[in-house]
């Protein structure tokens, strides 16, 4: 890893990463299993996450806090929470990661303009949610099949995402669900069910 500055610092323990005020890390090809939170970004900017293999996780897979600009990629993840969580962190991009056997495979909190493409997010509770984010773009290419729930939900005052070119089929509730939301808009989904836009 390179890129930190004063005052900031990355460490690993027990088998998780931390990374806090750094700028401009890379994390790759890490095999990470049974931890509480394998990878944490908190208050950092511009860093890569990528090619790396989380089994198990207790808590979120990938933690993304009070960070912007990230680019996680083509990760692969099954987590007992959120396989990639975002919370409080906009401008992210959230691309190509198989999120899989957790309760949710994407979860936006509080998080604004970021970007959801090429994830596989299925065999969860919940394939992708956002709960009080907006200006979001999910999509394209996103895949939300066989959840428990909901393959792509938008609730609890999630405003002007917008939802596009994404498969969301088998979900067991509805494939794509807004609710408590306003001002978002769909199109171009491949869905059996899409209710609330």
């Amino acid at each position: 890893m390179s890129g930190a500055k004063d005052g900031s610092f990355f460490t690993v323990d027990a088998g998780g990463i931390a990374i806090y005020q750094c700028d401009d890390i890379e994390v790759r090809d890490n095999h990470i299993s049974g931890v509480d939170v394998p990878i944490l970004l908190f208050v950092t900017q511009n860093n890569l996450v990528k090619g790396n293999t989380i089994v198990d996780a207790e808590g979120n897979g990938i933690l993304l806090s009070s960070t912007g600009g990230n680019e996680i990629q083509e990760n692969t993840i099954s987590a007992g929470l959120a396989g990639i969580a975002v919370f409080s962190s906009d401008e992210n991009e959230i691309a190509e990661n198989n999120c899989t056997m957790s309760f949710y495979g994407v979860q936006l909190v509080v998080s604004n303009h970021n970007e959801l493409s090429d994830n596989v997010c299925d065999n969860n509770t919940v394939g992708v949610q956002l709960i009080v984010s907006d200006e979001n773009t999910i999509g394209s290419d996103n895949q939300a099949t066989d959840n428990d729930v909901y393959g792509i939900e938008l609730g609890s005052s999630s405003d002007n995402n917008v939802v596009k070119k994404n498969v969301a089929f088998g979900n067991g509730t509805c494939d794509i669900l807004v609710s408590n939301s306003s001002g978002n808009t769909q199109k171009k989904n491949e869905a059996g069910c899409i209710s609330g836009f």
